[in-house]
């Protein structure tokens, strides 16, 4: 129970900077202190949200190499060109191969365990074939910076609620800090590009002001407000959270059944 009651705090002490940017106050000489786990948090956060970015690049056919942008600060990832059709082809042929074994009857897995991952495959091919050929994909690329990152907080908070960690308490308090921290960094710029136009200026004047913000690209390409896309962002941010709870839940109460 206490790490529900200690990350929580911690997570808060290490947003203070951030948030003293976006409201405009001072946290004086306590700053200083906060800066440092401030600044390694955040550069996990960036790393996750590049990679996001990165791999969803390479499944619709576009190497790319993320990267940090220590000119404005953040990251940044480009492809290296244009799109590379045999990369593609070898996402279909990696697809069929994924079919294939999950749907031979001689694998190691058995049938309760093979459906739900038939399922998922079939769900995630489904998807990508329906954007593989269109803008979509374009969209789906400029929002896997953000997904990654709700992806990845979600994934370190199950490992410490459900005790997956491996190297002892200190890990376990970090995955959830860590995944605290990214939720509310998010929610905290969500909130403000629905309600302000403020904040919307603001937004639309990172990295020089070229449009370089993701969910700029996607209004864009939608035809839409940026506030629309932060909004669905939002919401997206908050299923994902109550699958998350959902599946905690479930896990716990399959490991007390003993199944």
């Amino acid at each position: 129970m206490r790490i529900y009651i200690v990350t929580p705090i911690l997570a808060f002490l290490c947003l203070l900077p951030f948030t003293s940017q976006v409201m405009d106050f001072s946290l004086g000489s306590f700053g200083v202190w906060l800066n440092i786990p401030y600044t390694g948090l955040d550069y996990m956060r960036v790393f996750f949200h590049e990679l996001g970015h990165c791999a969803t690049f390479w499944v619709f056919g576009y190497p790319s190499v993320p990267s940090f942008d220590f000119t404005y600060g953040g990251g940044v990832t480009f492809p290296l060109g244009g799109r590379v059709w045999p990369v593609q082809w070898a996402v279909f042929a990696g697809f069929a191969g994924v079919l294939v074994f999950l749907f031979r009857r001689d694998g190691f897995l058995l049938d309760n365990e093979r459906r739900p991952l038939i399922l998922f495959a079939l769900v995630i091919i489904a998807l990508h074939l329906s954007l593989a050929f269109n803008k979509g994909h374009d969209v789906l690329i400029s929002f896997m910076g953000y997904g990654a990152e709700v992806g990845i907080a979600l994934f370190c908070i199950a490992r410490a609620a459900l005790k997956m960690t491996h190297y002892g308490a200190a890990e376990r308090y970090l995955n959830m800090t860590f995944g605290l921290y990214v939720l509310c960094y998010n929610a905290i710029p969500l909130q403000g590009l629905v309600k302000s136009e403020v904040m919307r200026m603001a937004y639309s004047m990172q990295k020089g002001g070229e449009m370089a913000g993701d969910f700029e690209k996607i209004a864009d390409t939608l035809n839409t407000t940026v506030s629309a896309v932060a909004a669905g962002s939002l919401v997206y941010m908050i299923l994902m959270s109550l699958l998350a709870f959902i599946a905690i839940l479930w896990w716990r109460r399959n490991e007390e059944s003993g199944l």
